[in-house]
């Protein structure tokens, strides 16, 4: 079973994109800052999910404690996933899985390896402008590679089982 993916890096300026079933597409990619934003995101996404005629699944990126975020931080990331859920549940969007950073990190530049914040935005802007060609900011590349690690993951294999749409 496929799916259409809604991948979300969440924040003040939070990073969207759209992936189809057909070589993981990317149908669109965008910056959301705002709840109209976001209700639109969502609204397309659900409209391309209709057009394909495959479930839509939404993946949020999580994080866990270490590092280096504030506890100031880990709230106000915390807070704006809030409202993604909250446009996703008023949308209808049942289908939603969490993807933490370190699993599509590693499932697209390889584990085990320990790089700045800045050094892993400018890889994944390298890795999705160079998988489709089009200019992107970091935000909307986070979203595309872990987009493409959550539509090859077990975890979406499980929140699929037996969907039959």
């Amino acid at each position: 079973m496929t799916c259409v993916l809604l991948s979300i890096d969440p924040g003040a300026k939070s990073g969207a994109c759209v992936l189809v079933p057909l070589n993981h597409s990317l149908a669109f990619h965008r910056i959301i800052r705002t709840a109209e934003q976001r209700r639109s995101c969502i609204e397309d996404a659900q409209r391309i999910s209709c057009i394909h005629n495959f479930p839509l699944v939404a993946c949020g990126e999580a994080w866990g404690v270490g590092g280096k975020w504030t506890p100031k931080q880990m709230i106000g990331l915390g807070s704006q996933w809030g409202r993604w859920e909250e446009a996703l549940e008023l949308a209808g969007v049942e289908r939603v899985m969490r993807m933490q950073v370190h699993e599509w990190r590693g499932a697209i530049f390889g584990r085990g390896k320990r790089r700045k914040r800045e050094a892993w935005k400018r890889m994944a802007v390298a890795w999705a402008s160079a998988r489709y060609g089009v200019t992107m900011t970091d935000d909307e590349a986070e979203a595309v590679c872990m987009g493409h690690a959550a539509l090859d993951s077990a975890a979406l294999k499980k929140l699929l089982k037996g969907v039959t749409r």
